[in-house]
Parts: structure tokens; sequence; C-alpha cells
């Protein structure tokens, strides 16, 4: 991280212990509401939840996250309601109707299944033949190594060569076995890479598949 970005988190984190106005902070520091939201974005880490609620900032992405898990939520109590109203319920008639719903709700989440099996296939097998060419697999590496040396794209480089990844690269589930052959010394490359960063190899091919899509995809 740059000396100015930690300079700047730190008197941020000063204006907020001391109680300052939130307009002054945000004129001081940010000057729109813009700037204020990427820069959050790219270092909310470095703050704590109270920091944060201070700032009036909620990450788009946990957010999201949390909302999900809410709606989760809010399905399983409606599930557990809908069981318990049938096993009261001597009305034959509904409690047909209500299992003719859930058999179609079943009947829904297999074929989403299905379909995201499916994709899963398509994705590995895109894989395998991108690997298939040693170009390829040069190409990747010489992209690893640049952003050894690199802050862009919102891919921050920290102290002792840590990686800064994104919250979406690192929630990538490791759901497929990949047979290929690679170069040894770029393969040992990719291990110190990871064991800089405190990944499992796993995770950091994940993250590099994550950002090699979205710049050609």
């Amino acid at each position: 991280m740059r000396t100015q970005t930690q300079t700047k988190i730190r008197n941020i984190k000063n204006a907020i212990e001391n109680k300052e106005d939130l307009k002054s902070i945000e004129k001081r520091f940010f000057n729109t509401a813009t700037k204020k939201k990427e820069f959050l974005n790219r270092v909310y880490r470095y703050f704590s939840k109270e920091d944060l609620e201070y700032l009036q900032y909620e990450n788009e992405t946990e957010k999201l996250i949390a909302e999900m898990k809410a709606k989760q939520e809010e399905k399983k109590d409606i599930t557990d309601i809908t069981d318990s109203n049938i096993q009261e319920n001597n009305d034959i008639t509904n409690i047909t109707n209500s299992n003719t719903d859930e058999t179609n709700n079943i009947t829904n989440i297999t074929d989403n299944i299905n379909n995201e099996n499916k994709d899963i296939t398509d994705i590995t097998k895109k894989y395998t033949d991108f690997f298939k060419d040693i170009g390829n697999v040069n190409a990747l590496f010489e992209m690893v190594q640049k952003y050894r040396n690199s802050q862009e794209h919102n891919i921050e480089l920290l102290e002792s060569g840590e990686l800064s990844i994104p919250l979406e690269a690192r929630s990538i589930k490791s759901d497929t076995n990949i047979s290929l052959k690679a170069n040894s010394e770029q393969y040992e490359i990719l291990k110190q890479i990871a064991y800089k960063n405190r990944i499992g190899i796993g995770q950091l091919i994940n993250f590099i598949f994550w950002e090699f899509i979205k710049r050609h995809s």
C-alpha cells in the first residue's frame, strides 16, 4: 500500500476518533460522494465496522451477500410455517394444492441444478482447452508477473509482495479438478505468491482465472 494511502487512512481514523462532523470529513478527504465510494471500496478492510458506520459506508458486495442470506433465511422460515400449517390443516384439498406447488418448486430447482452442472462442465472444458496451448499458459504467467509490480485495475500490491484480492474473487468455490501440464518454474513462482498471501494454490489459480475472464470475456 502506498504511503499516501496509509497516511490518508490514518488521518480519517483520527478524525473519526475525534468525532469530527461527517460532512467535514467528506469535504477534507473526498470532495465528492463518488471519490469517497471509490476510495472506501479499495481500503474498507482497514477500517473497523464502527468506523464504516460513522462514514455511512456499506460495501455493495457484502451487502448483496447479506441480502441473499436474509432471503434464504426468510424462505426457510416460510417453509417451516407452511409445513406446520399442513400438519394442522385437515383440508385434504389444500394439502394437495400445497404439495403440488412444492413439487413444482422442486422440479424448478432440479432444472436449475442441471443447468448449473452443464455450465460447470462447459467451463471446465474451456479451461482445459485453454491450457493445452502453451502460448496461453505463458501469457497467463506474464500477467501474474505484471501484477507483482502494479497497483492498477483495483488489484493492490501490499507490503512484502502480498496481493489485495477482491471479495468477489475470494468467494469463488473450487468445485472441479483440472488435469493439465504447466511449466515447473512458473508453477513454483505461483506457489511462492500463494505462500506470501497465506492462501492455497487453488484459490490463487481461481483468482487468476477470474481476472483473466474479466479482462477477455
